[in-house]
């Protein structure tokens, strides 16, 4: 009695084994993508050289395309008169002309503080 139920598990355990094998392949076969990607082109060749020239196309279409020109809104109340939206439109330009100003002694700044932090010499400067 002892050995036919040992025997039924030996039995059981191989063919568990060999069904786990077999799924095991079977995934390897599935997971198996750039074989499958091999096998797909040169069977279907004509199909994948056509994809590559539309898709091409539409990338080169879309990346000569203009830019959409961007349009800038200035939001003022409802109640504000003419006059008052002159005035709301001077700050971006006059926020403007002051960078512009401002850039080239910003810039001399900025350089001279990214050299200083930047240099071969010990640094002077005290924490």
């Amino acid at each position: 009695m002892a050995e036919t139920d040992k025997q039924r598990l030996i039995t059981a355990l191989n063919a568990s084994r060999s069904d786990l094998s077999r799924a095991r392949r079977g995934l390897r076969r599935e997971m198996d993508f750039s074989g499958k990607l091999r096998r797909s082109v040169a069977e279907h060749r004509v199909v994948w050289l056509g994809a590559g020239l539309v898709v091409g196309l539409l990338i080169t279409r879309k990346l000569t395309q203009p830019p959409a020109p961007k349009t800038h809104k200035i939001k003022v109340k409802r109640s504000a008169e003419p006059a008052d939206m002159g005035k709301a439109a001077l700050i971006p330009l006059g926020a403007k002309f002051l960078f512009d100003m401002v850039k080239p002694t910003l810039m001399v700044w900025l350089r001279e503080k990214a050299l200083g932090r930047f240099s071969t010499a010990p640094a002077s400067r005290a924490r």
